[in-house]
């Protein structure tokens, strides 16, 4: 049984929870971590928070139970291993945002009032901005502005497109699984 808890937000804290969840992929043992934001009943539309990662035990899933423009809950479930659990807590409970190799984040189906806390903290963390057709909200961090990266990676072009490939794997397999669940909830 994966580890959970209800975490209580104001609108101040949300680009900090951002922050820190999308550096879980760099914490988590050398995996990435997905982060899902699901079922959020926001005027009604679905709020959607993924960051590159690969399912399993590694799974870290947050549940919008209830957000508004000023104040968010959220159910967050960690992974079931005891290390990420503690490193799940301890991202969650960090007083202050460490500055991490992050990893991208994508904000889908963004609702009234949350998109501009979002763009508030794109602009203070130096994040880019890409608005597709379908109206996606992207934030991603600018490798070459980060002090200190992991030497596996390199700074500039290089680093982006490999991010950017690896986003479009996460965002197929997303698709994947959402076409495969849907063929499975209908009548025979």
């Amino acid at each position: 049984m994966a580890s959970g808890g209800v975490v209580r937000l104001s609108a101040e804290h949300i680009p900090s929870l951002v922050s820190r969840l999308a550096s879980y992929g760099a914490l988590s043992l050398q995996t990435r971590t997905v982060l899902r934001l699901l079922r959020a009943r926001i005027n009604p539309a679905p709020f959607r928070l993924l960051a590159a990662g690969t399912e399993g035990a590694n799974l870290v899933t947050v549940t919008a139970m209830e957000m508004t423009p000023g104040r968010a809950v959220l159910d967050v479930c960690g992974p079931e291993s005891a290390a990420g659990r503690r490193r799940l807590d301890s991202l969650l409970r960090a007083s202050e945002l460490a500055e991490l190799w992050r990893r991208p984040v994508r904000v889908e189906f963004m609702a009234e009032g949350l998109a501009d806390v979002f763009r508030t903290a794109a602009e203070r963390h130096g994040l880019r901005r890409i608005v597709d057709v379908n109206e996606t909200l992207r934030l991603f961090v600018r490798p070459d502005d980060l002090p200190d990266p992991p030497p596996v990676h390199q700074t500039g072009l290089e680093v982006r497109s490999l991010e950017q490939r690896h986003l479009v794997k996460v965002e197929n397999r997303w698709w994947y699984s959402r076409i495969n669940n849907i063929h499975r909830q209908e009548p025979n």
